[in-house]
């Protein structure tokens, strides 16, 4: 199975602060062309990639090399600085790339632990990556792997992991008489053009991905955080946490925009949760056959509650709100008031409209408005229960 449909969804997908890109973990045996496919799936998008062989690394090449500075010239204060290492200046000013980790577990722990803030703040001493550097990585099992380490729970938890079984005959062969010859892999598109298609699709897959986990979650509490025993091979790969949850979320609204097949969106969203929490998602997600949110509120399409799915509602009213919170969402005064007259045509069970009245009213969404007759009686139910809970 060649998974490298699954690798540009990754490589493209909108993160928290303006950050593009989902961790991804490859795992395979030996030889399987797991460097290979990666290097190609980034040169194809024209992402300069650095690629860092983890073995030969140590905890200073992520973390920077140290040296005593003067911080404060008026102050006369000395302190120490961290340098950073010259792969993170070359992707930092390359403004869009690819940091691929190969061979990741043969970095012992102490290198192991300076990669957590590369993961997940992208950055590297004191050079700050910026948003468009992604991270990629790569791996033997520990069986195969050349002195080999399982990944600590804290950075496999900041990764994806992909079971690699490489390219088939048919692919490989195309690949040996194509390009197999030295040729460089010529680029199909650029980043930017790629970033800018995935943004235009975006607010409406992510309302309706976090609507639909979110939903997912409050009927099944126990898979929010369910970390395998310290030291056991699990732990070292996919598991369900507020973290991988959040990163589901955004992989299941990339796996939409970027028209993955239902066995690659399962395996890009398992690849955060893990294929338990995954199949047990999938099976709740089969009758679901929810609206788009944006063209509900904008009068496009209707919503028919079935009273024996609420699920079904709550997604619905959650995936709305989620489309109007962000302060640049499209029709955002408009779809605003249609989502709070569908929140009051939906009222008579309160925890099923809790999420959608929470996010709008909340102090961050603020979309409260005392203009409005539908907002304020939908208030008026909710708010010793808004007040209790401390969203208002």
């Amino acid at each position: 199975m060649d998974d490298t449909r699954i690798l540009h969804a990754a490589l493209f997908t909108p993160g928290i602060g303006h950050v593009w890109g989902l961790p991804l973990m490859v795992i395979g045996p030996p030889g399987s062309a797991k460097t290979a496919k990666i290097v190609q799936t980034t040169k194809a998008v024209a992402l300069h990639t650095e690629i860092l062989i983890s073995s030969l690394r140590d905890p200073t090449d992520f973390m920077g090399m140290p040296y005593v500075t003067t911080i404060s010239k008026k102050e006369d204060v000395v302190g120490v600085r961290y340098s950073p290492p010259d792969w993170a200046l070359r992707a930092q000013k390359a403004g869009r790339a690819c940091v691929f980790m190969d061979e990741t577990n043969t970095a012992p722990p102490s290198v192991q632990a300076a990669l957590l803030r590369v993961v997940h703040e992208r950055c590297a001493g004191e050079c700050q990556l910026g948003g468009g550097v992604r991270v990629l990585g790569a791996r033997n099992s520990v069986e195969d792997a050349a002195g080999g380490y399982e990944l600590a729970p804290p950075l496999a938890n900041r990764f994806g992991h992909i079971h690699w079984e490489g390219p088939d005959v048919k692919a490989w062969s195309a690949y040996i008489l194509s390009a197999g010859n030295g040729n460089e892999v010529q680029a199909i598109t650029t980043a930017e053009d790629e970033e800018n298609r995935v943004l235009g699709l975006w607010p409406n897959e992510y309302a309706t991905g976090a609507g639909i986990i979110t939903s997912f979650l409050r009927r099944k509490p126990s898979l929010l955080h369910q970390q395998p025993a310290s030291g056991s091979p699990a732990s070292s790969e996919a598991w369900p946490s507020r973290r991988t949850w959040e990163m589901a979320i955004r992989a299941l609204a990339s796996s939409k925009v970027q028209k993955l097949s239902e066995d690659e969106a399962d395996r890009f969203v398992g690849s955060f949760v893990g294929a338990a929490a995954m199949r047990e998602l999938r099976t709740w997600m089969a009758e679901l056959d929810l609206p788009d949110p944006s063209e509900l509120l904008d009068g496009k399409c209707k919503f028919v509650a079935d009273k024996d799915r609420l699920d079904r509602t709550m997604v619905v009213l959650s995936s709305c709100a989620a489309l109007v919170a962000p302060e640049s969402a499209e029709k955002r005064p408009e779809r605003a008031a249609a989502c709070w007259k569908l929140v009051l045509q939906h009222m008579e069970t309160a925890d099923v409209c809790y999420p959608a009245v929470s996010t709008l009213s909340s102090k961050e969404v603020r979309l409260v408005d005392r203009q409005n007759p539908d907002s304020m009686k939908v208030l008026a139910k909710f708010h010793p229960i808004l007040v209790a809970s401390g969203a208002i």
